[in-house]
């Protein structure tokens, strides 16, 4: 039996530009992607775990199953491994968490974190109700 992993590496990181770009948040997660396995000397077939946070402008049900249909991971002969983390302004370092858990757990080799959004696409009022959305109180009391 393999020996467990016990240690686990940030190897890569991308970032787009930041602004109001006229772009969706899966567009700028596609390119933070590429440029992170550009930085990491990896290539998207190298990948066999793809950790998702959902934005806030352009959310999709199953967020990491969509990017990774998007990005050519989905479908593939090979196993790939994706999660969506929706936890909010922690999104990020619970997609780290869950990255090193797959890595440790499911004997995943490469495990990308993706988040982005592009809130400056929506309106004040519209980015106030979907960020209060999570907030309301069902009863409406």
């Amino acid at each position: 039996m393999p020996k467990p992993v016990s240690t686990v590496r940030i190897v890569g990181y991308g970032m787009t530009a930041l602004g109001k770009l006229n772009r969706s948040a899966t567009q700028l997660m596609q390119e933070a992607l590429t440029k992170s396995l550009q930085s990491a000397g990896l290539q998207m077939k190298d990948l066999d775990g793809l950790v998702a946070v959902p934005s806030l402008s352009h959310p999709h049900f199953m967020e990491a199953h969509y990017l990774a249909t998007q990005v050519g991971l989905l479908p593939r002969r090979l196993p790939v491994r994706v999660r969506t983390i929706d936890t909010g302004g922690a999104g990020p370092v619970s997609g780290l968490l869950e990255a090193v858990r797959m890595v440790k757990e499911e004997r995943c080799h490469a495990v990308a974190v993706v988040a982005g959004d592009a809130v400056s696409s929506l309106e004040t009022p519209e980015f106030l109700r979907r960020a209060d959305q999570g907030c309301q109180d069902p009863g409406n009391s």
